[in-house]
């Protein structure tokens, strides 16, 4: 027994040293490609030269996305401007309220509608009137806050 555990152990420790010695190599290859792409890099002929400095390369990017991005923040601004001068007029922003106005009494119109087309089962019973009563304050409701909306607003 004790001789069978001094050799797995004996195996393990072989098995790391070979492990290690093969990290070691890999390494050694990645310099090795690391140096020959950076030498490569730095010997192109032709018309498709690059700067010998990278530097200046990322200098000239980044200055143009600068103005690239001064431009467009400048536009975007403009147009922000262009369309809240023509949100915030005063005529227009009537126009919008009045829609407005409008459209919410309409679809207020139709809820009422529905919900009298809901509750006709009950003409013959005790709930009718409850029911009626109901919608009539539900409309009278709808007909005084759109007057007053239109006063606030200062429409027709």
């Amino acid at each position: 027994m004790a001789q069978t555990s001094k050799d797995k152990l004996r195996n393990t420790r072989s098995n790391r040293r070979e492990m290690a010695r093969s990290d070691e190599s890999k390494v050694e290859r990645e310099q090795k490609l690391s140096t020959e792409l950076q030498e490569q890099s730095t010997t192109t002929v032709g018309p498709a030269r690059k700067s010998q400095r990278p530097d200046d390369d990322q200098e000239r990017e980044v200055r143009t996305m600068n103005d690239e991005g001064n431009n467009v923040s400048k536009k975007l601004f403009e147009d922000f401007s262009d369309m809240t001068n023509t949100l915030f007029n005063p005529e227009n922003t009537r126009k919008i309220a009045k829609l407005w106005i409008e459209n919410t009494e309409r679809a207020a119109d139709e809820v009422l509608k529905f919900q009298a087309n809901a509750t006709e089962w009950s003409k013959n019973t005790m709930f009718a009137p409850i029911f009626e009563m109901q919608n009539s304050l539900s409309r009278s409701f709808v007909e005084i806050s759109a007057k007053t909306a239109r006063r606030l607003w200062q429409l027709r």
